[in-house]
């Protein structure tokens, strides 16, 4: 532990590492005033909370760290290798190193399609592929977390742990049609041994007292790769017979559960070997019940010209808006700009030509 109970600079070039390397436990760096890293390395086994946060260009940051859902994220890294920290701050400063990152809308879709990177004929997923493999919750416009196969993963906010492992797998040579085709392409695989995946960060993405289905897709190169995921007393086997494409429930596992008042953080399911070889190709987790899109309060800029009026309001991933608009309070009606608007999960913003002297907007969701 590092406590700094005013501002911490790194100068350019430095390098502190807490709680890493062997022998190393787990460390926690806390910053009273302002952490600057100025092209230099930070590596900490822990949790950063500082009150600022600036990183100069080329510095890099390195760990894995505890998120919560009311504190934004930052992610960096380089090349294929990404990290993210987290801070209680009110602003941060990200120069080329880093991109912001802002943390997932609560009870949103999780979406996870493990993949190869290294593979030249990588498929990255979208929702739809998951609808096609048998999701039929309501997914549109959530994010597909395309996370590298590996025996600990992250995207950042989810994490997935592995208590055994063998490598990444990818069926090359072979057309993919049809349901899930992306998801089903690439995987991890275990070889003459059983596994606990472990499905971490939950507390910070599932809302209390309500009731989620999880779905896991296992498939492998062959007929013979075939594998058993068991859940709150559940075995489900997945088959990997050919043909590959025809039937999503053949590769897939569906499972449900209620979270609590207070969300546990993780969740562990049973991965079992029937043969040789068993593949775990990605996973879902949505809400049973549809969710009820919300709409933020919009707020308006109208542009240095003059002649357009710029909109923006917050959304939830899964919603479907649009916008209406009227001259006067006392008009009966308001009068659609026909728009469609897919929400994020955080702020949109729509341009309209000023027709009027005076003109009130408002967005509304669609059904």
């Amino acid at each position: 532990m590092l406590t700094v109970t005013s501002n911490l600079t790194f100068e350019s070039g430095s390098t502190c590492n807490i709680g890493v390397g062997a022998g190393s436990s787990s460390g926690n760096l806390d910053v009273g005033g302002t952490l600057s890293l100025n092209g230099s390395s930070l590596e900490i086994d822990g949790t950063l909370n500082g009150d600022g946060v600036t990183f100069a260009t080329a510095a890099s940051v390195y760990g894995e760290f505890i998120n919560y859902p009311d504190e934004a994220y930052v992610q960096t890294g380089s090349g294929d290798v990404h990290y993210f920290i987290h801070y209680a701050a009110d602003s941060v400063t990200i120069n080329t190193n880093g991109t912001y990152v802002a943390p997932p809308a609560i009870g949103s879709p999780i979406l996870w399609d493990i993949g190869k990177a290294s593979n030249a004929n990588n498929m990255p997923s979208v929702a739809s592929n998951f609808t096609e493999a048998g999701v039929s919750e309501y997914i549109t416009g959530a994010t597909v977390s395309n996370v590298e196969g590996a025996q600990s993963m992250t995207d950042g906010f989810i994490t997935v742990n592995l208590s055994a492992y063998t490598g990444v797998s990818v069926k090359n040579g072979v057309t993919y049609t049809g349901a899930g085709a992306s998801i089903i392409r690439e995987y991890v695989y275990l070889k003459d041994q059983s596994a606990v995946i472990t499905i971490g960060g939950l507390s910070r993405r599932l809302a209390p007292n309500t009731e989620y289905y999880l779905y896991i897709w296992g498939k492998g190169d062959a007929a013979t790769q075939n594998g058993t995921f068991s859940y709150g007393g559940v075995d489900i086997t997945t088959s990997t017979a050919d043909p590959l494409t025809t039937d999503a429930s053949e590769f897939m596992a569906k499972f449900s559960f209620t979270t609590d008042a207070t969300v546990a953080d993780t969740l562990d399911v049973d991965w079992t070997i029937i043969s040789t070889y068993t593949g775990f190709n990605g996973f879902a987790i949505v809400a049973a019940a549809d969710p009820q899109p919300t709409v933020g309060e919009i707020s308006i800029d109208i542009l240095s010209s003059g002649t357009n009026a710029v909109l923006s309001f917050a959304t939830d991933p899964f919603g479907l808006y649009g916008v209406e608009m009227k001259t006067s309070l006392s008009d009966n009606s308001w009068s659609d700009l026909g728009l469609e608007i897919d929400g994020t999960g955080g702020i949109v913003t729509v341009t309209n030509a000023v027709s009027a002297d005076v003109e009130f907007y408002r967005a509304f969701i669609q059904d």
